[in-house]
């Protein structure tokens, strides 16, 4: 009983070796609609080893299971998608009025906004909260105001547009990040590091020693990573090990041990088949019991 255990934990953590010794599995922080997939360039902190991103690129996960970009500004980002084929990032500021859009500032960091337009922010009193603005492009920033007045904002360029209605007082007008019109949301873009060539090839990028390495790629499908093991091989050599050592650690304690019945010991140990299946070291064990 105490070899079948042995076997056993020697079997889980070969296969888990193996199978995931050099591969990036991809993570996310909640597998609830929509999901954000977590792999290179970015990474899960505490979830992803250093080795699975590129430096610029860790995420986290918050209390509620968001996808947190956080940036040397301590401004945060809850992401929204992810795009690795465009290399593009889905982001919505975690913000509350335009005091936290002024404070969104990209450099030093390996992101770029490409569009953004003026708005101008209003704070509008209201008795009911009900009113409506005719033929102006203003949208309500439900994370502002109060029950006696709401915040508003509106493009710039359209305020000629249309008459801002009295009740309305202009609190600032700033440049900030939008993806289109009514979604303060932002679209970052990253142009370093490229890897879409190693995924296309069925491999994934890693970060190792100040390099981008390539593990599993192949230009012709035969999946070869730096160490000259295929992924395919990795799962198959895990596998071919791991069940067959199963099968004979399962069928062990049916197997007699006491001298009366030696011949049929003997005759399971030379067996090809029933050996064949295990290790060579279990095997040599097995051959020094006779």
């Amino acid at each position: 009983m105490k070899t079948k255990k042995i076997l056993v934990l020697f079997l889980f953590f070969l296969f888990e070796y193996i199978s995931g010794k050099d591969l990036c599995i991809p993570k996310s922080c909640s597998f609830i609609e929509p999901i954000v997939l977590v792999q290179f360039p970015f990474r899960l902190l505490e979830q992803q080893p250093s080795s699975c991103g590129f430096p610029g690129f860790d995420l986290l996960c918050n209390e509620k299971n968001q996808t947190i970009l956080k940036l040397p500004s301590s401004r945060s980002f809850i992401v929204k998608h992810i795009s690795y084929a465009t290399q593009e990032i889905d982001v919505d500021p975690d913000f509350c009025g335009p005091e936290g859009l002024a404070r969104i500032k990209l450099t030093g960091t390996p992101f770029e906004n490409n569009l953004s337009e003026d708005y101008t922010f209003y704070n509008c009193s209201s008795t009911n909260g009900r009113f409506t603005f005719n033929n102006l492009p203003m949208f309500h920033l439900l994370c502002s105001g109060s029950v006696n007045h709401s915040v508003y904002a509106m493009e710039t360029l359209s305020i000629s547009y249309g008459n801002v209605p009295d009740r309305c007082k202009k609190i600032t007008t700033i440049s900030v990040p939008v993806r289109h019109y009514g979604s303060v949301r932002s679209v970052l873009n990253w142009n370093e590091p490229f890897c879409e060539t190693c995924k296309f090839r069925g491999g994934t990028c890693e970060f190792k020693d100040g390099e981008i390495t390539c593990i599993g790629s192949s230009t012709f499908g035969s999946s070869t990573d730096a160490g000259g093991i295929s992924r395919g091989a990795k799962y198959g050599l895990s596998i071919g090990i791991s069940v067959p050592t199963l099968i004979f650690v399962i069928g062990l304690p049916g197997l007699p041990s006491s001298p009366s019945q030696k011949p049929y010991w003997e005759k399971v140990v030379n067996c090809p088949n029933m050996m064949a299946l295990a290790p060579y070291a279990f095997r040599t064990t097995s051959l020094n019991r006779k």
